[in-house]
């Protein structure tokens, strides 16, 4: 980690921001030719199968060993994304607040904006205006709710509430139905530099948030549906805001700014390395079905011990530090937007090739996955150069603390 008066750089992390997309990747590989009808038997399996966890399911032969790990990558991969957010933006704050001796509210929403937003309402606009009148990305599942509350659905996709929008109307804006995600972390960034400017002790106040949070959620789930109209949507609501996974990581950012020496020295012993890398496959496939629900508080603490290594130990045993894996994670934000779209036309393609088909053969499959990843990288590399960048490069008015590749190259790109 680079840590001057000014600056704040943690080696690795693109790595891991590549990861977390590319899982989330190949799950919406599969959902998708669930949706368009060529390969249900993954997802039927796996969410359909009651008390019996995903490893009795395997053994009694009614599902490959792979199918669970598959669906389960693309709901791993946002819960990363949701812990590392939480501990990268955590960390900045407090070094604004240290360094500054105040947080710029203003300042942080400004480069948030910049950041999130250009591309989000380009992927927004594509979603519900154009993909919708061509054939190649038509899903017609998902395609027929569209155009139910069209303008309303339309509206909260653009206020960054297309979780509350997916709440609601229970359906996802086809090819673009991942950015449920980016308004659960944009909501998370609207309260959170507030929190942590009002708290001294960041630590107490994550675990109370925390509590809370999770007091909420109890709670609601209790109450029987038929008490207010609008209970159903709340619920799927909070289910949907992970904010806990988020403040999993600010915890670790708390852990690593104050120094917090035995947590730290816990976390970086050799054992808690392996067992957290270990333990990610034994989770998916040994959690019951009834506490799926709270798998990603434990798959946050998994991946918040993986984060803090790679990012702040010296003596970590995941060693990150390639260049290519670098570029793919700075692209990572436009991987995933793009990518649901694009896996559609491919498929769209190769059904254009092959006629009459319902599953896709093992070499129909490759190709699926091959040209999705390559056209997805190809696509989103585009993206950060002529798009993206411009819209990062007005941020530096608004910097506070230097981070990422402005950071590490001590110019005005800032990254986070």
């Amino acid at each position: 980690m680079t840590k001057t008066n000014h600056t704040v750089f943690f080696p690795g992390l693109n790595s891991l921001r590549f990861f977390a997309a590319f899982a989330v990747l190949l799950t919406h590989v599969e959902f998708t030719k669930k949706l368009l009808g060529h390969g249900e038997g993954l997802w039927v399996d796996f969410h359909q199968r009651g008390a019996v966890t995903a490893f009795h399911a395997c053994l009694q032969g009614k599902m490959s060993w792979i199918a669970p790990l598959l669906t389960m990558l693309g709901e791993l991969g946002v819960v990363f994304f949701f812990v590392l957010s939480g501990f990268l933006i955590t960390y900045l704050l407090l070094k604004e607040r240290d360094v500054k001796g105040k947080i710029s509210v203003g300042k942080f929403y400004a480069r948030r904006l910049l950041r999130i937003w250009p591309l989000y309402l380009l992927v927004v606009v594509l979603g519900f205006f154009v993909l919708p009148r061509l054939e190649a990305f038509e899903i017609f599942q998902q395609q027929r709710y569209l155009w139910y509350g069209f303008w309303a659905q339309f509206v909260l996709y653009v206020a960054m509430l297309p979780n509350l929008s997916f709440a609601h109307f229970n359906i996802a804006i086809p090819n673009i139905g991942q950015a449920w995600s980016i308004g659960v972390e944009e909501q998370f960034y609207l309260i959170w530099p507030w929190l942590v400017s009002w708290f001294k002790n960041v630590g107490s106040m994550v675990v109370f948030f925390v509590a809370c949070l999770i007091g909420l959620k109890v709670i609601v789930s209790v109450c029987p549906d038929g008490i207010f109209e609008w209970l159903p949507t709340v619920k799927r609501f909070l289910g949907m805001t992970k904010m806990e996974c988020m403040a999993i990581g600010a915890y670790g950012a708390f852990a690593v700014y104050h120094q917090r020496q035995r947590f730290m020295d816990l976390i970086y012993r050799p054992w808690v390395q392996i067992a957290a890398v270990a333990a990610i496959v034994p989770i998916v496939y040994f959690t019951p079905i009834a506490l799926m629900p709270l798998m990603h508080l434990y798959v946050s603490v998994v991946f918040l011990i993986i984060i803090l290594n790679v990012a702040t130990n010296p003596n970590s045993i995941l060693k990150l530090r390639f260049q290519w894996l670098d570029f793919l994670g700075r692209i990572s934000y436009g991987i995933y937007m793009y990518h649901m779209m694009i896996i559609t036309l491919v498929i769209y393609l190769v059904k254009g090739r092959i006629k009459g088909f319902e599953q896709l053969t093992a070499w129909e499959n490759i190709l699926v996955y091959t040209i999705s990843t390559g056209l997805t990288i190809l696509v989103a590399s585009l993206s950060y150069r002529y798009f993206e960048t411009p819209w990062m490069k007005m941020k530096d008015r608004f910097t506070t603390i230097v981070s990422g590749e402005a950071a590490r190259n001590n110019k005005g790109n800032n990254h986070v």
